[in-house]
């Protein structure tokens, strides 16, 4: 178990790294080897952190173009909130934890979704 916030700390913080540096090593490195990550599409599903950081590797340039972003931790779960000019419309992430590691997120572009998601 986790102490309040420390979900939300990891993924703002290796967030802010890929952002600043292009690197995905920090996120890679709390990702599970299965995470699952489905898109805002049904079709965008990535099956392992292979994919995942295949997929985040190929939008690193837009992500680096964010203006705006927001972060709520729900216990094992947290969302994340963010836009700008590179992002057609906001997006939302919510990342469940297990044991410190990410093993699933979801995309969608409803916040109040992503609130319900999580739990809140």
């Amino acid at each position: 178990m986790t102490n309040a916030g420390e979900n939300l700390a990891s993924v703002l913080s290796t967030w802010a790294i890929m952002i600043r540096t292009g690197s995905t090593e920090g996120l890679a490195a709390i990702l599970d080897e299965n995470v699952e990550w489905q898109g805002i599409r049904p079709e965008e599903l990535c099956r392992n952190r292979a994919e995942v950081v295949h997929v985040l590797t190929h939008n690193s340039p837009r992500l680096q173009a964010m203006t705006r972003i927001e972060g709520q931790e729900f216990g094992d779960r947290v969302v994340v909130g963010f836009e700008g000019p590179e992002i057609p419309e906001p997006r939302f992430l919510v990342v469940a934890f297990d044991d410190g590691l990410i093993v699933r997120m979801t995309s969608t572009t409803d916040r109040d979704a992503a609130f319900r998601l999580a739990g809140a």
